[in-house]
């Protein structure tokens, strides 16, 4: 994905959504839909994090995740995630850790 190749090379990785708060700092501050962590590449029917942890959290929209054809990556949506096609042309989120002195 070139998304995360994008991340990667700012030095952070796609967002990891892992509590509400998170979530709602996210839906409040993102401007369109855009490509979140999450994925199930790896295996169709387990989500997983781009640090390969499980979710914790879970913010799905109602009826997805959609694990139709090629639907193996995550977006957010309006208030929520959307199961969607990889290929497809979207924003994205990176995160990084930010040591403080």
């Amino acid at each position: 994905m070139s998304s995360r190749r994008d991340c990667i090379k700012r030095g952070a990785d796609l967002v990891i959504i892992d509590s509400e708060k998170e979530q709602e700092f996210i839906t409040e501050h993102k401007r369109d839909y855009s490509w979140i962590g999450l994925s199930n590449l790896e295996t169709e029917v387990t989500w997983l994090w781009v640090d390969g942890s499980p979710l914790s959290q879970q913010f799905w929209g109602s009826s997805e995740p959609d694990n139709g054809p090629r639907k193996n990556c995550a977006q957010t949506d309006v208030n929520n995630w959307v199961a969607h096609n990889c290929a497809t042309d979207l924003n994205w989120i990176c995160e990084t850790n930010v040591l403080l002195p």
